[in-house]
Formats: C-alpha cells, structure tokens, sequence
C-alpha cells in the first residue's frame, strides 16, 4: 500500500519519487479517495462541491487548483506548488471535523460571501463559497498561509468576521 494513503492530519504527504509525474499521481490517489466521485463531505449538514466548469472535468480543476499556485497572472498559468499538495489531506479532516478541533476558527465574512476554516496551530486555511441556493459549499482553497497572511486572516476574523 502506498505509503501516503495511511498518511493522517498532521503528518504531511511524501514527495517519494524523483519523478515529478509520479508524486502527482501519488497524490492524486490521495486526492481520488478523499473526493472523487465522494460528495459525502458535509460542512454544517451541507455537502462539499467542486466548482463548476464548462471546459474541464471540475474534479480534475479541483485537483489541479488546490495543488497548484498562479505563477503568470497574464496567462493564469498553474504550476505544481509541494506546499499545497502535500497537505491534500488535511481538507476532508478539517472540514468534517471542525466542530471538535480547538485551534479551528470558523467565520464568515458576509460582504466577501466566504466561508473561512482557520486552523491557528498549524496556519492552514480553507475557503468555501455558500452556493447561491444554499444547499452546498464549493471548495474554493484550501493552503498554508505565509507569516503575512495569516497576520491579513486573524485581522479580517478579529475586524469584520461573523458566526457561522
């Protein structure tokens, strides 16, 4: 059994392969058993959905946009970013249990439409979008925050935030 598929929240995926193509699919795999084709994930009773699109399967634009960062604004080129992919994980832990982990701040920001997950321990961030009918949330982000963005996240949370 690959070794990433017994990795659990806090421990982070290996990169095992000097192939980049094979630590992607080994990722992947991670990824396919957390999400694809499973939209059991509930946020407040409410299931979690990849966002829509009409040029892409929106499971692999799931995939590919939590493990990947812009790198050219111009061309919204994507590239492979370690420090995302291999906290994949973490997003089904925090989103189906929230309610009992204590460094977890969960808040709205109401003129954003944004729902934010805040892991304070570990500086890891999740991002959700109600969907307009309610019913759902699209996984919008999910990343560890730099130093100075965390600093950003705490002061919208401690200026503008609202309860869930």
């Amino acid at each position: 059994m690959p070794t990433n598929y017994l990795k659990k929240y806090n421990q982070l995926l290996e990169l095992l392969y000097s192939n980049p193509f094979d630590n992607v699919k080994s990722i992947k795999a991670v990824f396919d058993r957390d999400f694809n084709g499973n939209y059991t994930i509930k946020f407040y009773s409410k299931n979690i959905e990849p966002t829509p699109s009409d040029s892409e399967d929106k499971i692999e634009r799931l995939f590919n946009h939590l493990t990947r960062v812009v790198t050219d604004e111009k061309t919204k080129k994507r590239e492979f970013e370690s420090e995302r992919a291999i906290r994949i994980h973490w997003i089904k832990h925090h989103l189906e249990k929230h309610l009992s982990l204590p460094n977890v701040l969960t808040f709205k920001v109401e003129d954003e439409n944004r729902v934010y997950l805040l892991d304070k321990s570990e500086r890891y961030i999740i991002v959700l979008e109600p969907l307009r009918n309610g019913d759902a949330f699209y996984l919008l982000s999910a990343y560890k925050l730099l130093p100075s963005n965390y600093k950003k996240i705490m002061r919208k949370y401690e200026k503008r935030s609202q309860p869930i």
